[in-house]
């Protein structure tokens, strides 16, 4: 390999190299939902968001929607963050057991739980965003809310085997920027 070779190698590696972060820099907060990374209530996140296998609350519909067939009780969950920079992060949950003719049921499978609901409301805000023109002054302060609704429901099959489903809607609410604010 001579000197030209060598160099041209070390050229593209130089080059590829610099390319590889800037792709994951252009990407950072570009997917909607980036709320829903935060965590949802504090039991949660004291577990390291390790909350598949939990059962009982309306937390864990989110993580893992079949364990709502297990819920014994209705429940609800709330949860309130105030955050640095004017920020702020709210859960509510709300789940309950579905075990209709529970009455008629024998007497070994009344512990198992055939089905379960969980609605719940995440919400994000920011207030004090300062609007500034292209000379650095200030023209007006923005909020920017999100919000994300969850339904889940979870059917079980049998002894062994539940079955769970989640929707979430996502809302984002940002400032209109109109002509005069030249934003």
């Amino acid at each position: 390999m001579n000197s030209s070779q060598k160099f041209a190698a070390l050229f593209w590696i130089v080059v590829t190299a610099m390319l590889i972060p800037g792709s994951d820099i252009r990407a950072q907060g570009g997917y909607a939902g980036a709320i829903l990374r935060m965590g949802l209530a504090s039991r949660s996140e004291a577990m390291g968001r390790a909350y598949t296998a939990v059962v009982g609350n309306p937390e864990s519909a989110y993580y893992n929607p079949a364990t709502m067939t297990f819920m014994k009780l209705r429940m609800i969950d709330l949860s309130y963050r105030s955050l640095s920079l004017d920020r702020s992060f709210a859960y509510v949950g709300f789940a309950t057991r579905l075990h209709p003719g529970e009455e008629k049921l024998p007497e070994e499978d009344k512990d198992y739980q055939y089905g379960g609901v969980a609605l719940s409301w995440i919400h994000a805000s920011v207030s004090n965003i300062d609007g500034r023109d292209l000379d650095g002054e200030k023209f007006a302060t923005f909020s920017n809310t999100q919000n994300a609704f969850n339904f889940s429901f979870a059917l079980r099959l049998n002894k062994r085997v539940s079955l769970g489903i989640a929707t979430h809607i996502l809302w984002n609410r940002f400032p209109t920027l109109s002509r005069e604010h030249k934003a």
